[in-house]
């Protein structure tokens, strides 16, 4: 029965783990720009030390990836939380973790508001 239950968390752990957030850079990045500066996975403060603050910055948490189970001594508290912080005229950068958010998504755009959506 216990073999069964490794079993069975095994295969939902490979289902949900096409979930987690894959990084991305979406739009065309101008190779002029301090966003060129940037590279996936970096932390937050490495971000705004590049770029300087954000002129918005915003949260949210993806319950979904709450329910997926991890190896024992990974943290699994860094799952699912983001940060949203977004550059006026420039796009938006999100990091996920809690205590050390790291880059996962550029999005390129010369037309961003500045304003968290």
């Amino acid at each position: 029965m216990k073999s069964i239950k490794v079993v069975l968390l095994t295969v939902l752990y490979a289902i949900f783990a096409g979930c987690a957030t894959q990084p991305t850079i979406e739009g065309t990045i101008d190779p002029h720009s301090k966003f060129a500066k940037l590279t996936l996975g970096m932390s937050r403060k490495e971000a705004t030390d590049i770029l300087g603050p954000p002129t918005a910055t915003g949260t949210h948490h993806n319950k979904l990836l709450d329910h997926i189970p991890v190896p024992y001594g990974v943290n699994d508290a860094e799952n699912g939380y983001f940060w949203d912080d977004y550059y006026k005229a420039q796009g938006e950068l999100m990091f996920e973790g809690i205590h050390n958010p790291r880059l996962v998504k550029i999005v390129a755009d010369k037309n961003e508001s500045g304003y968290q959506k």
